[in-house]
């Protein structure tokens, strides 16, 4: 779910990466916990979909732009 919603979300928003905290409070509801979420975020991450990124203080979400391509 959160796989398929992060490819949406950053089609619609034409950026390829999105704040963590954002998806708190805006990803599918399974996934709005911390611990559901940083333990999507790895699978994801292993797989290759997505890759987590520290800029300053703030943690981004960056989705694979070969992913991103219509």
């Amino acid at each position: 779910k959160l796989d398929e919603w992060l490819i949406n979300h950053c089609r619609k928003s034409q950026e390829s990466k999105i704040k963590k905290s954002l998806l708190l409070t805006h990803a599918p509801y399974s996934v709005r916990s911390k611990e559901a979420l940083d333990k999507a975020i790895q699978i994801l991450t292993n797989l290759s979909r997505i890759r987590l990124s520290i800029d300053t203080k703030l943690q981004y979400i960056e989705v694979n732009p070969v992913l991103l391509e219509a």
